[in-house]
């Protein structure tokens, strides 16, 4: 079926044949001939009868009906019917028809709202092979400095030339904090054999001109080229400034007038050396503190100076008031005024010297008893001394005179610090020898305020001090 732009429909075919000679036109309109006008329409012979005139009879009886003829050809198709109403029940889908040539690509519609929810990703392609390098363009003008923040994120910078500090042609990389200094004020990460990473001030290694600090100014480590030294500042609450300073020859020095603090010195591993190549080792303890090898609670450990020797081997005499005793024996002085006040001894280790004097300017009484005194310290168990003595019995007699100078001896037994006092006689045999007798008031001599008595010896000590 066709169309053409007056309207018509045709029906196109060679013949149509009815087996039963009848053929049956069905239309809603009226059928022309050639063209749609009216002297060329069909009519019926209801409309003009038999022979062209007359009435129209009555209808006969239908007849049998007869063989369904062949399908004619299709006719045209008619014009289009009013569209009617929707359907409430859905048609069969029909089957897909051919895909026809594509159209002419219409113009671009505006732009949808963005997709909340992401495509999948395509495939990857296969990476084409690499084009040949261009020809290097010319280059830029220098940009500004102040490109902002850069941002690594699992990459590497790699450095390159062949600048390594040892010459062994490792490639190297500087980091330039300002393009207008002309100094070695820059840093150099510098690789070198066998195994180093070298973070180092720019300029020739182990040369530059400036100095390598890690940290601020106050606190940091400063490594100088040009002073071939080291320094590790500190600065206090109080912001006093402290530097100690590992220097070309070897040595650390720290503050205080050249002085290290220090908790401690150990070696784990061997001798602990204290030396000084042209000068002296000091030790110096704090104010009322002494130096020990060893721990310092054992008084044995503190070690001794020349001052503390010397004082050792030339002790000062040490005065002391050895008890003066008798029978009956009393007296009023006390303190300076005791009888026995102006005594002495010298102590060195074991060895006592000593030196006892006994004024009888304050008794009241020289009783009955033998005259006793003591000994400062106890001498060793085995020994049992004889001590020489004598007695100024009256100041104002010769020496040799009864009573002016009498010899005595001074004894003790083991392990007694008494000092029992004799006077010396000759016996009534022949030959006469000496002998001792107890020393009492009026046996030799007796004894006024006026008299005195001296007492000295050396012995050996129990114990040192």
């Amino acid at each position: 079926m066709a169309s053409n732009s007056s309207s018509e429909y045709k029906i196109v075919a060679d013949k149509i044949v009815s087996p039963d000679e009848d053929i049956v036109v069905k239309v809603r309109g009226a059928m022309y001939k050639d063209s749609i006008e009216e002297p060329n329409r069909y009519a019926t012979i209801g409309e003009v009868g038999e022979g062209g005139s007359g009435v129209v009879g009555p209808t006969g009886p239908t007849g049998a009906t007869g063989h369904t003829g062949a399908t004619g050809a299709t006719g045209l198709t008619g014009p289009t019917g009013a569209t009617g109403a929707s359907s409430t029940v859905a048609g069969p889908t029909g089957a897909t028809g051919a895909t026809g040539a594509t159209g002419a690509t219409g113009a671009t519609g505006a732009t949808g709202a963005d997709s909340t929810v992401p495509g999948p990703t395509g495939a990857t392609g296969p990476t084409g092979a690499t084009g040949p390098t261009g020809a290097t363009g010319p280059t830029g003008a220098t940009g500004s400095a102040n490109t902002g923040d850069i941002t690594f994120d699992g990459i590497q910078i790699i450095g390159a030339g062949t600048a390594s500090g040892d010459g062994g042609g490792y490639g190297t990389m500087q980091l330039v904090p300002d393009g207008d200094l002309t100094s070695d004020q820059y840093l150099i990460i510098d690789p070198t054999a066998p195994n180093h990473i070298h973070i180092r001030a720019g300029g020739t290694q182990d040369a530059s001109t400036a100095d390598l600090i890690l940290g601020g100014e106050n606190t940091n480590v400063l490594v100088s080229d040009t002073g071939d030294y080291v320094d590790i500042r500190t600065t206090s609450v109080d912001s006093n400034t402290y530097i100690y300073r590992f220097d070309s020859a070897g040595y650390l020095s720290g503050p205080a007038m050249g002085g290290l603090f220090v908790s401690g010195l150990l070696n784990g591993e061997g001798d602990l050396w204290l030396g000084s190549s042209d000068n002296n080792v000091i030790l110096s303890p704090g104010p009322e503190n002494s130096a020990y090898l060893g721990d310092a609670s054992t008084v044995n450990n503190q070690i001794a100076t020349i001052g503390d020797i010397v004082a050792a081997t030339e002790p000062a005499a040490t005065r002391w008031s050895p008890v003066f005793s008798a029978t009956g024996l009393t007296f009023t002085g006390t303190g300076a005024t005791y009888p026995t006040y102006e005594s002495y001894y010298v102590k060195f280790g074991q060895i006592v010297t000593f030196n006892i004097a006994v004024s009888m300017s304050t008794v009241t009484n020289f009783g009955t008893g033998q005259f006793k005194v003591e000994l400062p310290f106890l001498a060793i168990p085995s020994a049992a001394n004889h001590f020489s003595a004598w007695a100024w019995v009256d100041p104002s007699e010769p020496a040799d005179e009864l009573n002016g100078h009498i010899q005595m001896v001074a004894d003790h037994p083991p392990n007694s610090l008494v000092l029992d006092l004799h006077w010396l006689k000759e016996t009534t045999a022949t030959p006469k020898p000496l002998i001792e007798s107890i020393l009492s008031q009026g046996n030799p001599i007796t004894f006024t305020t006026a008299s005195k008595m001296y007492i000295n010896g050396t012995y050996i000590a129990q114990t040192a001090p």
